[in-house]
């Protein structure tokens, strides 16, 4: 009898307690995963070591309008979330030894709370609680693709419809491609037009780029134009030499690669729409959708297909 009910024990030892206790250590170490975050703050050139969950509000706060859609504004804390994750615990010299820094054009932008304090004023509470809420009913939540964080990209807003990874920084991402993004349009400085000197347009590429152009006297210094699958420019024919619509982009600081260009004998002319690099999930996009009743899920599904959601705690 005794060994009978040793037996039992054992087996219950086996096969309850050893799988429980497996588990327990599993969780722990998925809430440990990105529970805090070491964050280099460029502006004051010091390392916080912050809550993920608190941090994320000041990343949202910077980087959506606060009168966005609470749907839209649970897919930028999600979003956010999952770029942190990829960001983690990795070697970066730029981060001075920290996770992630605050530099927008590198990371993720960020907005203090007395820096909330000043940008909303007597607005501060409702947009701050409106925000921490969004941030809060998505706890834990990110975007995983083969069992790993995605690389959940974003931009303001893009020409209609957003970029494949591999046409503006090469590589191809399978959940980074060109969707569709109609509410693009509904920013109010979706198109935007500035103008160059046919030598200043020269010297700046020059300069950043070291493309010995001679000087621009003739009158027909563009050529052909070739876009991408999403509406990009790909590259310009300028002087004969093929030019990637992206070193325009950066070269004049346009505020996208998605441009028509006019020339005449003295000027070169740009319409550039919509704002930023055009991959994955569009701001303006999201907030479109989530006007039109689309759940932060869906506005998510969209614009990274073919990943999951999964949850860090649980």
């Amino acid at each position: 009898m005794k060994d009978l009910l040793f037996k039992l024990a054992f087996l219950c030892i086996l096969f309850i307690l050893i799988p429980f206790i497996l588990l327990k250590l599993f969780h722990t170490q998925k809430i440990n995963f990105g529970e805090k975050i070491k964050v280099y703050n460029v502006s004051d050139d010091k390392v916080y070591n912050l809550y993920t969950e608190e941090y994320l509000i000041s990343v949202v706060a910077a980087e959506m309008p606060s009168v966005f859609e609470t749907e839209a504004l649970k897919a930028q804390a999600v979003a956010a979330r999952t770029y942190s994750m990829q960001k983690y615990n990795k070697s970066d010299v730029s981060h001075n030894g920290a996770d992630i820094c605050t530099n927008f054009a590198h990371c993720q932008a960020y907005c203090s709370y007395n820096e909330m304090q000043d940008k909303w004023g007597n607005d501060f509470k409702k947009n701050y609680n409106k925000i921490k809420s969004a941030v809060e009913s998505t706890r834990g939540e990110y975007l995983c693709y083969d069992g790993t964080p995605a690389l959940t990209v974003f931009h303001s807003c893009s020409d209609g419809k957003t970029e494949n990874a591999h046409d503006v920084w090469g590589g191809d991402i399978p959940y980074l491609v060109s969707v569709d993004s109609f509410g693009d349009v509904q920013k109010s400085d979706y198109i935007t037009e500035v103008s160059f000197s046919k030598n200043d347009f020269i010297n700046l590429l020059n300069e950043k780029y070291n493309l010995n152009f001679e000087n621009a006297s003739n009158t027909n210094l563009i050529g052909e134009i070739a876009l991408t699958e999403g509406g990009n420019v790909d590259y310009v024919i300028v002087g004969g030499k093929p030019v990637k619509g992206k070193d325009i982009r950066s070269a004049l600081s346009l505020k996208s690669a998605s441009f028509e260009i006019a020339e005449d004998a003295e000027k070169i002319k740009f319409k550039v729409f919509g704002s930023g690099h055009g991959v994955g999930m569009s701001q303006y996009g999201a907030n479109a959708m989530a006007k039109e009743g689309k759940s932060y899920t869906e506005i998510l599904s969209h614009y990274y297909p073919g990943t999951s959601m999964d949850n860090m705690y649980e």
